[in-house]
Parts: C-alpha cells; sequence; structure tokens
C-alpha cells in the first residue's frame, strides 16, 4: 500500500517548575518537537478498477478496494480483492482470492461474450454450482438480462440465484449514466437482489474540455458512492495501449487510468481524486 508521509509540526511550551535550591528562578524552555504522521492511502470500500495489465500497484495508487480482468484466474494483489469471472459464462477453473464469481462480460455483443439469453440460462446452472455469490452476466442491452432470466425460470422452473445484478456505462454526462444505471437498479429491487454493481463505466473525454469531463466524472462517482443499492463500481480502464482493438475511436475518446510507463494519467488522479 503506498504511503504519504505528511510532516506536522507542533510547537509545545514547556515551563519548567521551581528548583527548591533556586526558588527565586523561573526558567522557560521553548522546545519544538517534529512529528511523522504516516498517512495510509485507505481503499474506497466500493471504488474498483478493470485491469488491463497485472501490475498490482495500478489498483493500488487508485486506492481500489477490487479488480478483476476479464478472467477466471486475476491478480493476487495485497489488500485487495481479486474476483474470476468467467468471461463467455463456460465452466473454467476458477481463481481469485474473494467468495464472489462475475458472470459472462456483455454476451449481447459478437466480439464480447457472444451468448443468446438461453445459452446463457443453460450454462448458469453451473455457476450455481461453484456455491460463490454470484455476479450477474452485464449486458449492454438490459433486455438482454430480462431475457435470460425468463429462459432460466423456463428451463427450471424458477429464478436463477443472482447475489448482485452488473451493469456498465459509457456516455459523454453523467446524467446520462445515471439514468441508464438506474434502470439497472430498478430491475434489482423487482427482482429482489439488493445489490449493483457498475462493473464496468466511464465518460468520452472527446469533444469536451478535461475540465468539463473531470466535473462530469465526479459528479459520477459521488453519486454512485451514495446509491445504497451500487456496492461497487469499477472504472474502465487501468491501462488501454494505442490501436487495441478493444479501445474506443477515435483515440481521443479513451480515458485511461494510467499511461504506457505506468503514470497516472490526469484521468486517473481525477478517479483518484486528487
Amino acid at each position: 500500500m503506498r504511503i504519504g508521509v505528511v510532516l506536522a509540526v507542533a510547537l509545545l511550551l514547556i515551563v519548567l517548575s521551581r528548583s527548591s535550591r533556586e526558588p527565586e528562578r523561573v526558567a522557560r524552555v521553548y522546545e519544538w518537537k517534529i512529528y511523522l504522521t504516516a498517512i495510509v492511502v485507505q481503499p474506497i470500500a466500493k471504488r474498483g478498477v478493470a485491469m488491463t495489465s497485472d501490475d498490482c500497484a495500478d489498483a493500488t495508487a487508485l486506492g481500489a478496494s477490487w479488480l478483476y480482468n476479464w478472467n477466471p484466474d486475476p491478480p493476487a494483489c495485497e489488500g485487495i480483492e481479486s474476483i474470476a469471472m468467467s468471461w463467455r459464462g463456460n465452466p473454467v477453473p476458477l481463481g481469485g482470492n474473494a467468495p464472489w464469481l462475475m458472470g459472462a462480460n456483455e454476451p449481447d455483443l459478437p466480439e464480447q461474450g457472444n451468448l443468446t439469453p438461453l445459452e446463457a440460462a443453460h450454462q448458469w446452472t453451473w455457476f450455481e454450482e461453484t456455491k460463490a455469490s454470484l455476479v450477474s452476466p452485464s449486458p449492454t442491452n438490459i433486455q438482454w438480462l430480462v431475457d435470460w432470466r425468463n429462459e432460466f425460470i423456463a428451463l427450471n422452473g424458477r429464478p436463477p440465484k443472482v447475489h448482485a445484478l452488473a451493469a456498465h456505462c459509457y456516455d459523454f454526462k453523467a446524467i446520462d449514466c445515471q439514468a441508464k444505471i438506474f434502470q439497472f437498479a430498478q430491475l434489482a429491487a423487482e427482482w429482489n437482489v439488493n445489490a449493483l454493481w457498475v462493473t464496468e463505466f466511464n465518460l468520452w473525454p472527446c469533444y469536451q474540455s478535461m475540465a468539463e469531463w473531470e466535473s462530469e466524472l465526479r459528479t459520477l462517482v459521488e453519486w454512485m458512492e451514495i446509491q445504497p443499492i451500487i456496492k461497487r463500481y469499477a472504472v474502465f480502464a487501468s491501462r488501454i495501449p494505442a490501436g487495441v482493438p478493444w479501445s474506443f475511436r477515435p483515440e481521443e475518446c479513451n480515458a485511461p487510468m494510467f499511461d504506457g510507463e505506468g503514470g497516472m494519467t490526469s484521468f486517473g488522479k481525477a478517479y483518484f481524486g486528487r
């Protein structure tokens, strides 16, 4: 864990008591003492990061309490929950250091999880057999999630076991992401699921100034912090190498937390709260 050291200087006035030998004298001594106070950057309970590298320093620097990397065996980082995901919903050996298991990533997109609601419903039986606490698949279209649940009920005569719903949001303004996330929160309430995880989110910095982007991001993060049903959120992404197929186009629409050398970007500093 990264430790910042703050120097606090305190002035202590000590008045010496009169000596029995020299009762007529009073000595006043001003003694300066310097105290070193170690301030530990504690992870914030809800804050996470979607890791596109295995460098634990990224998650630690952001004050993240949890991470995942779309794989069943995420990096193990001291003091941080590493949560496994079955990216395409298929049975895989699970790693991580947490009791959670995340469902398929964006199954409604061909280049991502690429699953029909029926296929994912068949696979969910394996998820339940792991005995893990389960986070639902994370589609970009909320209707996919409704259809998936209905397919599972049709197959099994009961709703799927889910301990948290997952939502993604990318947009330009905080208010637009809030509206999308709220739809998932309503669904969670209808299904008696008491937790919502925003497992990918960011605001596109293109076509707006850095000051505007930073203000919008902080508005969104502060809003998620005070929503009781939102238990966790994870910014996308720790690093975004140039030219990777999963980055946004144009390139200036990406907002990675760190650059290629591991230095924290302006986006990362805004997310960290500096």
